[in-house]
């Protein structure tokens, strides 16, 4: 477990395959980190999490994102992401657990999953992005979120193998 102290991370981080837990000290209203607006914020790793910070700054072009889960199964819990191109991405057939986080105000995706990836995704709140919840051929769960005014869509599947059970949002 990496505890970090209160303040402003002007970096980026990977955790280069690492399974361990990043875990602010008093909460994301005390502990952000702000990317260098080249790419993603946080790159997870299977068997890891990201808890309790502000996670803002990711580049604002293709898939850069707030936390790139990518092909790691991770949990993302107790953090505000915003201000990124977008919030959460998933792909490559994993399954990261999504939970009591707020997305709100990216610039397109609070959080997209793709290639086959079935997150589980509840008890977020997900507001002003231009899509709230986009699936691209994935499954999972999307249950007890409140997500509301997001500008194009709430949530969107676009493929017919994009079923995700969706409840109690």
């Amino acid at each position: 477990i990496v505890l970090v102290a209160d303040g402003i991370y002007n970096e980026d981080i990977d955790f280069n395959g690492k399974a361990i837990v990043v875990k602010s000290e008093s909460g994301p209203a005390k502990t952000t980190i702000s990317g260098t607006g080249v790419g993603d914020v946080v790159i997870g790793a299977t068997d890891s999490t990201i808890q309790g910070f502000t996670i803002t700054g990711s580049g604002n072009y293709g898939y850069a994102c707030g936390v790139q889960a990518g092909t790691a199964t991770m949990t993302i819990t107790g953090n505000i992401i915003t201000g990124n191109y977008l919030g959460i991405r998933t792909s490559n057939y994993n399954e990261p657990l999504i939970v009591n986080n707020v997305i709100y105000n990216n610039l397109n995706y609070g959080i997209l999953a793709s290639f086959y990836s079935s997150p589980i995704i509840i008890n977020n709140t997900i507001a002003f992005n231009v899509n709230g919840i986009s699936s691209y051929s994935g499954t999972g769960t999307v249950m007890n979120n409140i997500i509301v005014y997001n500008f194009r869509n709430g949530i969107y599947c676009t493929m017919p193998e994009s079923s995700p059970e969706i409840s109690y949002n």
